[in-house]
């Protein structure tokens, strides 16, 4: 125990090259690094399984790209199933920095950290979420993961506890990845949204964005920039064009989105299983995907490709995971 405090102070006295430096905060049920409490604050997740060391670089790494009014609090999320408890310690993290005065708090993630920061986006409500190669589709990416094991490997514990918690709420697997998947929400988002993705993806394959800005497009109800360029899974954010990018948009507010009922804003239909209701604030408060945040949780939303609000019909997977036809859908089970 002695040696993991002393490494930690060692961590969190370091200075980077950038001048940045980032301090760690342990209380109120969250751990994170921080550059400072400020108005506007920017919450960052990392990608890959839970590291502290991660969240310090991630948390540096930030600090030089927000504006320079903007604080960053990187979140030092726990080990756990997918969408779970990493997704209630961000929405922790957003009221603990509401209770030290942040008045604007944005969401900025990337792979697994973009997909924690899209899931939890939809209880913060923040005034934007840039996501960086995030996944959005879980039923797509659990088939992707079967076909190329390489991509798989060093997940098997995070997949096994997710299919742990998807088994002990009597769901359907595929049931259960439709609630963790952010794509399934779409039409909840009302905040700007920031898409960038490294077209030669071998992580996660270019259609879980291109797919999720797709159902943003369509219901028509914020702002939506969506930057594909030829790269990679690790997308360098700290350079440039990326870095520019990603200033501009947060600045802007990504345009400040569109006002609430908008008249080409689209209906999000919910599943009448769980309300019996529709509407683009539609909620939920049974027990669905965030059920360990304790809070209302948006409703399911199925579509197929005419977007009646009709279930889609998985199509034959091809080598990127993406479906032919309808999105969600098909029956695929967990590895």
């Amino acid at each position: 125990m002695r040696s993991l405090f002393v490494a930690l102070f060692t961590l969190v006295a370091l200075t980077s090259s950038w001048g940045q430096e980032c301090n760690l905060y342990m209380g109120e049920g969250v751990r994170f690094f921080y550059s400072g409490f400020k108005d506007k604050m920017v919450i960052a997740v990392h990608g890959g399984l839970s590291s502290a060391q991660k969240a310090y670089e991630f948390c540096l790494k930030a600090s030089n790209v927000v504006p320079e009014d903007y604080g960053v609090a990187s979140l030092d999320f726990s080990p756990s199933p997918l969408g779970k408890q990493e997704v209630s310690e961000a929405v922790l993290l957003a009221k603990l920095l509401k209770e030290k005065g942040a008045k604007e708090i944005g969401l900025l993630g990337e792979s697994h950290g973009a997909y924690i920061a899209l899931m939890a986006s939809l209880y913060i409500k923040p005034s934007f979420v840039v996501d960086v190669a995030g996944m959005t589709d879980l039923s797509q990416m659990y088939r992707y993961f079967r076909g190329h094991p390489e991509v798989f490997k060093g997940w098997e514990a995070t997949v096994n506890a997710t299919k742990a918690a998807c088994e002990s709420a009597n769901k359907t697997e595929q049931e259960c990845l439709l609630e963790l998947s952010p794509s399934t929400y779409a039409g909840f988002v009302q905040w700007p949204v920031l898409i960038i993705h490294g077209t030669r993806d071998r992580i996660i394959p270019p259609p879980q964005s291109l797919q999720f800005a797709e159902k943003l497009f369509m219901f028509k109800n914020t702002e939506v920039w969506l930057y594909l360029f030829p790269s990679g899974h690790e997308v360098d954010f700290t350079r440039e064009p990326v870095k520019t990018l990603i200033r501009e948009f947060i600045k802007s507010g990504g345009g400040n989105g569109l006002p609430e009922g908008h008249p080409d804003q689209k209906e999000h239909k919910a599943l009448p299983a769980k309300t019996g209701a529709e509407g683009n604030r539609t909620e939920d408060s049974g027990s669905g995907a965030l059920g360990a945040v304790g809070e209302k949780q948006p409703a399911v939303e199925i579509r197929g490709d005419n977007g009646t609000g009709n279930q889609g019909e998985a199509g034959p997977a091809n080598g990127l995971g993406k479906d032919n036809k309808g999105s969600p859908g098909g029956n695929s089970s967990l590895p």
